[in-house]
């Protein structure tokens, strides 16, 4: 009850805060950008990564833009993102990794489950350079760092995991920079992401529609960009220019190939269940891609959002579907161990489809 106290009482000081300003009026210098962003949970919630502070001096962002946007609205959560231009100097920033939820009382109810984590550290940034605040937070692991369009890791982590958690490969070792593909760094887009920072990623849209809302029934103007191998980002919108992104939706087109299959399950969210929805409708999948989609099961196993319980859900009726009992010792972790009522309930339905035969089982779970 002390986080949400100070939660609530932060964000009333918010509404009326005054916030620095970055860059003097006839400031000429080099600077470069830093978005804030989010990974939307539900309808009335979301994940936010965010700068609080730069130079110690408090700055607007993305967690109070969406809560005046969601003033009057309920349980509603309307996100909202943040970008700022930065002169290239060292500066210090004060970044934030928070769970946030529209009305107080969803906070209340999920009180174990509003994790935060922040902290301050040094950062220089490049001229031009464009730049996006990410993280991740759970029960066991919470983080929240700045990155660069590529998704390197290029700040201080700012870190806080429980005394059981083991790091996976990917956290341990953040040195070795990557270069990822148009079609990866669409899949790794995240709510938020200003439509600058977007077309530095993966170029101008082949199409774009606009959207002007509807007052009446309360459907807020947006832009939509259409990449015609790729998908479609939705934008927030002001005066029919795209502002942030408020959703990506992927085209879901079944290929087969690993690489893809891989590339599509690091994605979460509406993005993963129309994908997990895909592979059901597929007759047969290579024991390869069951193995991809099991590792994925695992992996996902303590989410809480809606959205991500779902698509896992889906998943282990794929590996249900599937017969194959090489999965049995896995649905059956899950069906025990997993942190949603709905999760457990589908990993055991699927359980009950696999025949108990004495086969070599996926061996993730012991890992």
């Amino acid at each position: 009850m002390r986080v949400l106290g100070i939660l609530v009482l932060s964000l009333l000081i918010a509404g009326c805060a005054t916030y620095a300003r970055l860059l003097p009026k006839d400031y000429k210098g080099a600077v470069a950008s830093i978005d804030d962003s989010f990974q939307r949970q539900s309808l009335s919630n979301a994940n936010f990564f965010y700068i609080k502070l730069i130079d110690g001096k408090p700055i607007y962002h993305a967690l109070v833009a969406s809560s005046q946007a969601s003033a009057g609205k309920g349980s509603r959560l309307i996100t909202m993102g943040e970008s700022r231009n930065v002169p290239v100097r060292p500066v210090k920033l004060y970044i934030v990794g928070q769970v946030h939820h529209a009305a107080i009382i969803g906070s209340i109810l999920n009180s174990e489950t509003n994790y935060i984590v922040e902290g301050e550290f040094e950062f220089t940034p490049e001229k031009d350079a464009k730049y996006l605040v990410n993280g991740s937070l759970s029960k066991d692991y919470s983080a929240v760092w700045i990155e660069d369009v590529n998704g390197n890791v290029v700040s201080n982590i700012i870190e806080k995991s429980s005394s059981s958690y083991v790091p996976k490969a990917r956290m341990k070792d953040r040195s070795e920079k990557k270069k990822p593909s148009r079609k990866e760094l669409f899949h790794n887009l995240t709510g938020g992401e200003s439509e600058r920072l977007v077309v530095s990623k993966i170029g101008n849209p082949d199409k774009v529609f606009k959207n002007e809302g509807n007052f009446f029934s309360g459907r807020a103007p947006n832009v939509t960009y259409e990449y015609d191998s790729l998908g479609k980002i939705q934008f927030s919108a002001r005066d029919d220019i795209p502002l942030f992104i408020d959703k990506v939706i992927p085209i879901v087109k079944w290929s087969g190939n690993i690489s893809s299959i891989k590339t599509q399950l690091k994605s979460s969210g509406e993005a993963l269940q129309r994908y997990a929805k895909s592979y059901y409708q597929q007759s047969e999948l290579q024991t390869d891609i069951l193995d991809l989609i099991a590792a994925k099961i695992w992996e996902a196993k303590d989410t809480q959002s809606p959205y991500n319980v779902d698509a896992i859900s889906w998943l282990c009726k794929v590996l249900g579907k599937s017969h194959n009992s090489r999965y049995r010792t896995l649905l059956e972790n899950v069906a025990r161990m997993a942190n949603s009522n709905k999760l457990r309930k589908y990993a055991k339905s699927s359980l009950d489809l696999l025949p108990e035969t004495k086969v070599e089982q996926f061996s993730v779970v012991n890992k």
